[in-house]
């Protein structure tokens, strides 16, 4: 979620488009503090005795806020039809690389897990080929397999790197796994009858509002 409509995602969409040139804000600046009488805060921003921080709006937070004003502001004026249009348009029709955003540092363990919950036999490595193991520049593919259904595959100049990567490449292929008929939270205020939202199943997880 945060890659499609985080901070610095909205940022970077708001300069696109030019936001930069037009945004007008406040901020406080050491100088403003230090006239007021107020300690100037550092990593933790705090106005004199009072437990409430400063908010330091940086450019970027500034532009960030201005498109989902821009939403606001559509939804309030055109609504709910335009503000989802002007979503889908401009931020969910962007690409995302999702294998990029997800981390996974131990993935036979993951794996294991996984397979675990599905009830389905656990995963085994299996070398599937290899060329010049004794040359400067070896080559390994190597499948994960549950029972005779292979999961995933990788490949290595080590026999640990291509399982690694096969480990990943199942994980990635299982959770990444499409998901084309669902529902969006949005859609309870579309001019539909009785819409209701149906939460999506994500892998083995299961639906929740």
């Amino acid at each position: 979620v945060t890659a499609y409509c985080g901070h610095l995602t909205l940022t970077v969409i708001g300069q696109e488009v030019g936001l930069q040139y037009v945004v007008r804000w406040n901020n406080f600046t050491d100088e403003e503090l230090f006239l007021q009488d107020k300690d100037i805060p550092s990593k933790k921003k705090f106005v004199g005795k009072s437990k409430e921080p400063v908010q330091r709006i940086t450019q970027g937070t500034a532009i960030s806020h201005a498109l989902k004003a821009i939403v606001g502001a559509l939804y309030m004026d055109k609504g709910p039809h335009s503000a989802r249009q002007f979503i889908h348009d401009h931020i969910l029709s962007r690409d995302v690389n999702m294998k990029d955003a997800i981390e996974i540092k131990e993935p036979k363990r993951e794996l294991s897990a996984l397979m675990k919950r599905l009830n389905k036999p656990s995963p085994i490595s299996r070398l599937k080929s290899e060329t010049g193991r004794l040359s400067y520049a070896p080559a390994f593919v190597i499948g994960v397999y549950s029972g005779t259904e292979q999961l995933g595959e990788g490949f290595g100049s080590s026999i640990k790197m291509a399982a690694f990567r096969a480990g990943r490449d199942a994980l990635l292929q299982y959770y990444l796994k499409e998901a084309r008929d669902f529902t969006l939270p949005s859609i309870v205020d579309s001019h539909e009858k009785q819409a209701t939202y149906i939460p999506t199943k994500v892998g083995d997880t299961p639906p929740r509002l």
